[in-house]
């Protein structure tokens, strides 16, 4: 199924096809790298579950697409530059297959929003709906939070206990102290509440 919506967003974008068979390839590759328990192939998934409840909100749906299949193409937990050069890969592959320039710098720009250092401005939706996408899994049931965060553990396993948990509640703490955690009102709605709990409840189980 997989496969299938990657061609047909291709063919939407009017890409060419066979670049899209090679880059599929490359797609499934880089997301099941043995580094990687997190940022997978089921985060992407999770991903375009969620898109398809809101698309109809979305202002170019094609780009907030395929900024959601590219944003985690690079990871290594070395670098902090993983969205930055995710975003690179995209427009390198996107400019082969031709596609508009407007189209590969936003899905560039998109892209780089899921570095979550800056709130995306209140006009742009698209912005919106990829960082709350992307921080959907904080509202699912807190088992389901949990594994994902034992999982991006997994994928620092250089980095000692007490250095992740100091540098992973600084993160989950700095989406407590925003406004929302959540820019559209569809995903305050669904998540905000569970997501402020399920963190506040990881936060409070560490203090102990």
């Amino acid at each position: 199924m997989l496969r299938k919506r990657w061609l047909e967003l291709w063919e939407r974008i009017h890409g060419d096809l066979h670049i899209a068979e090679r880059e599929y390839e490359n797609l499934v590759a880089r997301y099941t790298e043995p580094n990687r328990f997190y940022h997978t192939l089921k985060h992407i998934e999770w991903c375009l579950d969620e898109l398809d409840a809101v698309k109809d909100l979305a202002h170019d749906v094609n780009a907030v697409e395929t900024a959601l299949w590219y944003h985690d193409i690079v990871y290594d937990t070395h670098r902090s530059d993983n969205e930055a050069q995710s975003a690179l890969l995209a427009m390198r592959v996107l400019a082969e297959a031709r596609v508009p320039d407007d189209f590969m710098l936003n899905v560039r720009d998109l892209i780089l929003t899921t570095q979550h250092t800056n709130i995306p401005d209140s006009w742009d939706i698209d912005a919106h709906l990829v960082v709350d996408i992307d921080l959907a899994s904080l509202g699912y049931p807190f088992e389901v939070f949990l594994k994902n965060n034992h999982d991006i553990r997994k994928e620092y396993t250089w980095v000692s206990e007490d250095e992740f948990r100091i540098a992973n509640s600084k993160i989950l703490g700095s989406f407590l102290r925003r406004e929302n955690i959540y820019g559209t009102e569809y995903f305050r709605k669904k998540y905000e509440d569970k997501a402020q709990g399920n963190i506040k409840h990881l936060l409070a189980m560490r203090a102990v």
